[in-house]
């Protein structure tokens, strides 16, 4: 693909603006949701476990089509894929919003989620392709502040208008905001030559990657519920590894692939990626385990723990733009190895956590894992998108930001089964406690087990991170 001119310093501050709007909005249309699901099920006489949908086939879309947007981006350019997402995730919001059963509300969702997959996989290969390198990692950096900022407001605005108007509402938000992406896009977005190409696009292996990562993320969502061992759990598992098989062997003979296989054999992409699966897994657990902390341990209201869990997006999206600008000057690899070890002794701090743990020593560790989050993420997707050879940014943002999803759903997956795993032991070596009431004091050990294994995560992620070396595309 063609870079474009040099744009402006104003028009750089547009870009980037205009990049962050869409990140912004995918984010927030999941935290918005999240809290709207009770009122939601209500309204349509269903359980909480069939609206759960609403949510997890948003994100499941999301993960799965990433690869192909990245790829479309390539071939016909990232202003038409930004517009065109926009578009679609707009019309979907309206659909929600105009949802007469629960199950137009999930097919509606899987729209939404198409225009999302398009705005995620293009955004930081814009950044990329549009703007100076001395400038990335201060985009970058916006990009982690208005996902931070997303998913500090989405409960609140979300409760708020769920509330006092409807649960309708928190999709209608979503029109005039996108109605004006659109206009942006069209007139302050550069255009760029698509990269030209000599066979047709990739049906097959886009089925493959499809159906590769379907039954990879779903079976992780639903493990905990089903169990790791049921039938359908480990049938879908062999399935994946099955669609993954025939992937690698389609894109090693097809003309035009989906996925340039060769972007792994560079080790700093590869292992930055991978590093940033990691972070995310440990990160997404955090969130995911610590509510149960708060309320189940400590007895906090569920607002008031609603309240100590922004404390991380708020650290994150003060550190994110400072890391970014920091890697501008001074390179990514010492401040992603630094920032991810600094996160592995976060998470051992919290393994250190107890029923008597002050709510200060608790919010002071949220504190810092957004800080150190924030230190991390810019610095590595700059590291990442630096490995990128030319033509292939779609793609290789996509990559990275498939693989942050997938360690967005191993950080669920992995620390309720550590915590789960840990209670039950606890359960065998104290047979007299009632398993109707589960001592607070019992849950400890399944904090301690999972926080430890935030801490290998990140402590993995350091070591990957020291061996990916800051390279500058050419």
């Amino acid at each position: 693909m063609q870079t474009p001119p040099a744009p402006t310093a104003h028009q750089q501050r547009l870009i980037i603006f205009i990049i962050a709007l869409a990140a912004f909005m995918g984010a927030l249309d999941t935290s918005i949701v999240n809290i709207s699901l009770p009122s939601i099920a209500a309204y349509f006489h269903e359980d909480i476990g069939d609206v759960s949908w609403v949510v997890m086939g948003y994100g499941l879309v999301i993960a799965c089509l990433l690869l192909i947007f990245g790829k479309l981006g390539d071939r016909h350019g990232f202003r038409k894929v930004y517009i065109g997402g926009f578009a679609v995730f707009t019309i979907g919001s309206l659909l929600c919003g105009l949802s007469m059963t629960l199950g137009h509300l999930i097919g509606f969702r899987l729209i939404q989620g198409l225009g999302a997959a398009a705005l995620e996989a293009v955004g930081p290969a814009m950044i990329a392709l549009y703007l100076p390198q001395t400038v990335r990692g201060r985009a970058l950096g916006t990009l982690a502040t208005a996902v931070s900022v997303a998913i500090a407001i989405g409960p609140v605005l979300g409760g708020l208008l769920t509330e006092f108007i409807s649960w309708h509402w928190i999709f209608f938000v979503n029109i005039p905001v996108g109605v004006m992406a659109i206009v942006l896009g069209r007139k302050l977005l550069p255009e760029t030559e698509p990269r030209g190409t000599s066979g047709s696009f990739d049906i097959p292996g886009t089925a493959f990657i499809v159906a590769a990562l379907f039954f990879l993320i779903y079976p992780l969502n639903m493990g905990l519920k089903m169990g790791w061992t049921s039938p359908f759990i480990l049938g879908s598992f062999l399935l994946s590894v099955i669609f993954w098989v025939a992937f690698v062997r389609r894109e090693c003979t097809c003309e035009d692939p989906l996925l340039n296989l060769a972007l792994f054999r560079n080790s700093a992409f590869s292992a930055g990626t991978v590093a940033g699966a990691l972070v995310m897994l440990a990160f997404a657990g955090a969130t995911f385990i610590f509510p149960f902390y708060l309320e189940g341990v400590k007895g906090l209201s569920t607002a008031v723990a609603g309240i100590v869990l922004t404390v991380p997006a708020v650290t994150l999206m003060i550190f994110g733009p400072l890391a970014g600008r920091i890697s501008d000057r001074q390179g990514t690899r010492r401040l992603t190895t630094g920032a991810a070890a600094l996160t592995a002794a976060v998470f051992l701090l919290y393994a250190s956590l107890t029923m008597e743990s002050s709510i200060f020593v608790i919010v002071i560790g949220l504190a810092l894992l957004g800080v150190t989050s924030g230190l991390y993420f810019p610095p590595n997707m700059n590291q990442v998108l630096g490995q990128s050879p030319k033509g292939e940014e779609g793609v290789a943002s996509s990559v990275m930001q498939t693989a942050k999803n997938i360690g967005d759903v191993l950080g669920v997956a992995v620390f309720g089964t550590v915590f789960v795993q840990a209670i039950v032991s606890a359960f065998a070596h104290n047979p007299e406690t009632p398993h109707t009431e589960i001592a607070a004091a019992m849950l400890i050990p399944g904090f301690h087990a999972a926080f430890f294994a935030g801490a290998a995560a990140c402590a993995i992620a350091a070591a990957l991170s020291l061996m990916a070396r800051d390279r500058q595309r050419v």
